[in-house]
């Protein structure tokens, strides 16, 4: 097998390694190809001393697997890698400690990664070709750009600590309509070929669940053009494990309020259910491009959406009425003249303040007074007690871009050209690879459109 490896700059650096052909009748052979030394090394200039190479052949199903190991590499200087021969498929990818960033398919990239497996059939195949880049992206080629953003859909979020679905359920109190907006909202930016809503609740028929359908009812009147969506119930933590595996074919992720505050919400045992797929769930959002709606879950404590990167750090115990939106966002999701009013029409259950970033979304709604700085910037440290948080374009991350940690263990710290990919973020007032502008927030028709490209 002649392994190649193309490290950025695009000279090619070819390293072959030599697979025998195993004679003995043995369900699977092992042979280790490279030795990994036990230091980490720089892979820009030593990438075939890092990497390790172990093949398996498999001679009932007569497939070859290859496993390429980064993890003695300082994977800084790795940004992706794919596998383009024909008959390679790429069948998984090991990621670090809570990143979300899983490998797609053929020919495309797993980003943010240590290890990757390949596949062929065939035990004759001499040769795959894997294409690896090395070193930070810098403004790069339209290609490059297509391989590290354009291939990470990201998902339409909005969370918050008002348990909407028990204040804001009919035409009498409606709330200005301002969920079936939000829900309008995700559902225009789900992918096209995914459809319906998959709802977390504890029932069918109890008032999470009439609330939810009054706001699907109110679809149309808020402006919403696409055809009336069918809702999906996952009503026990059985459910939510069974449809953990087929999350993509829904275009909104929506999550009740917890049972505590609105009869037929959110069960613990749910919780504990949307807990423990945390994983599947980000991924849904940042890889797949779904939406992800969730009411309060104040009646968890600080157990609490737990199906986040990070914990937010929630302050409970405290009920309150006095919120303001968080502007240009609020204009943006509700459109202009929406009132402060209408969503203080029911208690607001708690906040939170962090961490630093809020995982890559941001503040829309806060309490009054409670959020002089929305968002953590090159001078000034985040500020706010936000109540509701969103985003349109979303990557979800536990990378906190501003602390000179890596907090989510891929090797990569902070923002910049040269630092995490989780923090070229639109809307953080600085022009990240990829992007051609970025003035400080998510808006379009103001020069500089909600994906930070010039209009």
């Amino acid at each position: 097998m002649a392994l190649m490896l193309m490290p950025r700059p695009l000279a090619a650096l070819a390293l072959a390694v030599l697979v025998m052909a195993a004679t003995r009748h043995v369900a699977v052979a092992h042979r280790s190809l490279l030795d990994v030394p036990g230091g980490r090394v720089d892979c820009t200039t030593e990438l075939p001393s890092c990497l390790g190479v172990t093949c398996e052949l498999n001679f009932i199903s007569l497939t070859k697997t290859i496993k390429v190991d980064f993890s003695q590499c300082i994977t800084s200087t790795v940004n992706w890698a794919c596998c383009a021969s024909p008959g390679c498929v790429t069948s998984g990818c090991s990621r670090w400690p809570q990143t979300t960033d899983v490998t797609k398919s053929t020919a495309e990239t797993c980003d943010n990664f240590r290890a990757i497996t390949l596949q062929v059939a065939g035990l004759t195949t001499s040769s795959i070709t894997l294409q690896a880049q090395a070193g930070s992206i810098s403004g790069g080629s339209t290609r490059q750009c297509d391989t590290t953003c354009a291939k990470n859909n990201k998902g339409f979020v909005f969370v918050s600590n008002h348990d909407a679905d028990d204040h804001c359920a009919s035409n009498a109190f409606a709330c200005g309509d301002y969920m079936a907006r939000v829900l309008a909202a995700a559902l225009e930016g789900a992918p096209s070929t995914s459809t319906g809503i998959l709802a977390v609740m504890s029932s069918s028929s109890d008032k999470a669940a009439i609330a939810l359908q009054f706001w699907v009812s109110r679809l149309a009147a808020v402006g919403y053009a696409g055809p009336t969506p069918t809702i999906t119930y996952a009503l026990d933590a059985a459910a939510i494990n069974a449809k953990a595996a087929v999350i993509n074919q829904f275009k909104v992720l929506y999550i009740a309020s917890d049972v505590s505050n609105t009869p037929g919400g959110v069960t613990a045992a749910q919780n504990t259910a949307l807990t423990a797929n945390k994983l599947v769930i980000n991924d849904y959002v940042t890889r797949n491009g779904g939406s992800l709606v969730a009411c309060t879950q104040g009646g968890f404590g600080a157990a609490g959406f737990g199906f986040f990167p990070l914990k937010l750090a929630y302050v409970g115990g405290d009920q309150f009425q006095n919120i303001f939106q968080v502007q240009p966002d609020a204009t943006d999701l509700w459109g202009s003249g929406f009132s402060d009013a209408a969503l203080a029409e029911g208690p607001w259950h708690g906040y939170w303040t962090g961490p630093s970033g809020w995982l890559g979304l941001r503040p829309l709604v806060a309490r009054t007074g409670a959020c002089p700085t929305p968002l953590p910037t090159a001078t000034a440290a985040q500020n706010c007690q936000a109540a509701a948080l969103w985003g349109k374009k979303v990557k979800l991350t536990a990378e906190i871009c501003n602390n000179g940690i890596d907090d989510d263990g891929d090797g990569l710290i902070d923002g910049g050209v040269n630092g995490d990919p989780d923090c070229w973020r639109c809307g953080n007032g600085v022009i990240d690879p990829c992007e051609d502008c970025d003035d400080g927030n998510i808006t379009g028709g103001d020069g500089c459109s909600s994906q930070c490209l010039f209009e």
